[in-house]
């Protein structure tokens, strides 16, 4: 989703936008990223692609088409990798105590991946000038 919106406040990397509810909000599904106020506006911390100052008026850009991977990366693959990590240790034939753990092991891993894509910020809203 692309918005027009006006920056609030300014910091080293990002900065903070305000900017009106839209049609558009109702069917984005990124909506995760914003923090509704009072008055049907919206304020997003995004990424400065541009310099900027305060009072500036900025296109935002939400990336939408990712909110599934986001929530299948935090939902699902901790409950796939447990599973899978007691398959293993079914299939070595361990001990119920040690398939449990691996299982636990599996679940902390997914922990791990999650650290690496939110680091990599990928899935970051991106404000730039006009």
């Amino acid at each position: 989703m692309k918005v027009e919106a006006k920056v609030k406040k300014v910091y080293d990397d990002y900065v903070i936008l305000v900017f009106n509810k839209t049609e558009k909000c109702k069917k984005c599904e990124a909506f995760q990223f914003c923090k509704f106020t009072y008055d049907d506006k919206i304020e997003i911390k995004a990424k400065k692609k541009t310099p900027m100052k305060e009072g500036d008026t900025v296109w935002l850009e939400i990336p939408e088409n990712k909110a599934i991977f986001l929530s299948f990366l935090i939902f699902i693959l901790p409950l796939i990798n447990a599973g899978i990590f007691y398959l293993i240790g079914t299939f070595f034939n361990l001990k119920n105590f040690l398939k449990i753990s691996l299982a636990i092991l599996g679940f902390g891993l997914s922990f791990v991946v999650l650290h690496f894509f939110e680091k990599r910020k990928i899935f970051e809203p991106i404000a730039y000038k006009k």
